[in-house]
C-alpha cells in the first residue's frame, strides 16, 4: 500500500501542461499557401525599397577629392636628383620647392613632396642571451645584448644608382661646401649630405633609401625595404653569439648549404623603434622578411602565373577537342560518299 501511494504522489498533475497533451497547430506547407506567402514578403520588401530608393533620390552628395596623387608622383626635380645645383627648380616641386634664407630664396636639395615626406624612422634588432625581451629598464646584469647590423646599401636599383641619382661636383672633397646654395626640406632634420656620413659611398643624393622613396608606391598601400641583414657567418655578431651559446647551437648555425647561410638564428630578438614619422590617420608597421632567388614574398604573381596557366592549357584541350571532332566527322563524310560512288558503279581513278 505505501508503494502505490509513493507512486500516485510522483505521478504529474492531470493538466495539459504536464500531461503533454497541448493543442498544437502545423501549417500544411502546398503551392496553395506557399506562393502566396512568397508574394505577399515579396511585395513587402519591394514596397519598403522602393520607399528608400525614393528618399535616396532627393539626397544630394557633392564628394570632392582633393588627395592629388599625380601631382604627388610628379613632383621632383630630376635635374636636380642628378647632382645638377641650381636656382631654379621645376614648377613641380612647388610648394615645397623654395624656403626664404636671409631674406633669399633658395631652392630646397630635394626638392618636391616625395623628398619632403621621406620615411625617417630608425631600427635597431638585438640579440640577447636572456629568455625574456629586452627593456630599457632591465636590472639583469647577466643579460648581453648583441646589435645586429642592418645594412642600408645594395638595396636600390642599378639602374638609380647609376643614372638617375648623383652627387654634385666636389662631394667626395667637401659635403657642405657641394650643397652649400640650397637648403633642406621643411620636414627632414638632417640636411641631404648628411644622410650617412660614415659611408661616403652612400651619402648625399646618392643615399640608397632616398633612391628608394624617390619611387612613388602604385597603391595606398605598399613596402619599402629599410636595410638587409647580411649572414652572420661573416659578421662579428657571430663571433659574439659562438662565444656566449654552446656547441650544439654553433653546430644548428652551419647546418645548410653555403649558398644558403642562416642569417638570423633562432633566439629572442628586440626591434628598437626610434619613433620620427607622424603617423595619425594609417598605420605603420616593420617587418622581417626573408628572400628567395626572386627576391620578397610574390604572391599575387604567383597566382597570376597559375591562372594564366591553367586557362591557356584548358583553352589548348578546347582546341584539340574541336579539331579531332572536325576531322573525324570530314573523315567519315568522305568515307561515306566514296561508298554511295561505289556502290553506284560510278567511281573513276
Amino acid at each position: 500500500m505505501r508503494a502505490g501511494m509513493e507512486r500516485s504522489m510522483r505521478r504529474p498533475p492531470r493538466h495539459a501542461v504536464f500531461q503533454q497533451r497541448m493543442p498544437s497547430w502545423k501549417p500544411i506547407m502546398n503551392a496553395g499557401t506557399v506562393i502566396p506567402l512568397f508574394f505577399a514578403v515579396s511585395f513587402i520588401f519591394l514596397a519598403f525599397g522602393s520607399i528608400i530608393a525614393l528618399f535616396n533620390s532627393k539626397v544630394k552628395t557633392f564628394e570632392l577629392d582633393y588627395t592629388d596623387c599625380e601631382r604627388y608622383a610628379k613632383s621632383f626635380d630630376a635635374t636636380q636628383l642628378s647632382g645638377t645645383i641650381k636656382n631654379q627648380v621645376t614648377e613641380d616641386c612647388y610648394p615645397m620647392d623654395y624656403l626664404l634664407v636671409d631674406k633669399r630664396r633658395t631652392p630646397m636639395m630635394p626638392c618636391g613632396m616625395i623628398a619632403n615626406s621621406m620615411f625617417n624612422d630608425t631600427y635597431e634588432i638585438f640579440y640577447s642571451n636572456s629568455s625574456i625581451l629586452y627593456r630599457e629598464d632591465s636590472a639583469d646584469e647577466n643579460e648581453t645584448r648583441i646589435p645586429i647590423p642592418i645594412r642600408r646599401t645594395q638595396i636600390a636599383w642599378e639602374i638609380d644608382k647609376k643614372r638617375r641619382f648623383g652627387n654634385p661636383r666636389g662631394f667626395h672633397l667637401n659635403h657642405a661646401e657641394a650643397f652649400n646654395r640650397t637648403v633642406r626640406p621643411v620636414s627632414w632634420r638632417k640636411s641631404v649630405y648628411e644622410l650617412d656620413p660614415e659611408n661616403p659611398g652612400n651619402n648625399g643624393l646618392q643615399n640608397e633609401p632616398l633612391m628608394i622613396w624617390m619611387r612613388p608606391a602604385a597603391f595606398s598601400t605598399f613596402k619599402k625595404i629599410y636595410g638587409r641583414i647580411d649572414p652572420w657567418t661573416n659578421s662579428s655578431s657571430y663571433r659574439a653569439i659562438g662565444r656566449i651559446i654552446n656547441d650544439i647551437f654553433t653546430a644548428l648555425l652551419s647546418l645548410g648549404s653555403h649558398r644558403h647561410p642562416i642569417v638570423l638564428p633562432p633566439g629572442v630578438y628586440t626591434i628598437k623603434i626610434g619613433y620620427n614619422y607622424p603617423a595619425t590617420s594609417w598605420r605603420k608597421s616593420v617587418s622581417v622578411v626573408s628572400t628567395s632567388y626572386f627576391g620578397g614574398k610574390m604572391g599575387f604573381l604567383c597566382i597570376g602565373y597559375f591562372v594564366t596557366g591553367v586557362m591557356i592549357s584548358g583553352r589548348g584541350n578546347m582546341r584539340e577537342d574541336e579539331d579531332s571532332r572536325d576531322a573525324g566527322g570530314l573523315h567519315m563524310g568522305l568515307s561515306k560518299t566514296h561508298n554511295q560512288v561505289t556502290e553506284g558503279g560510278k567511281a573513276e581513278n
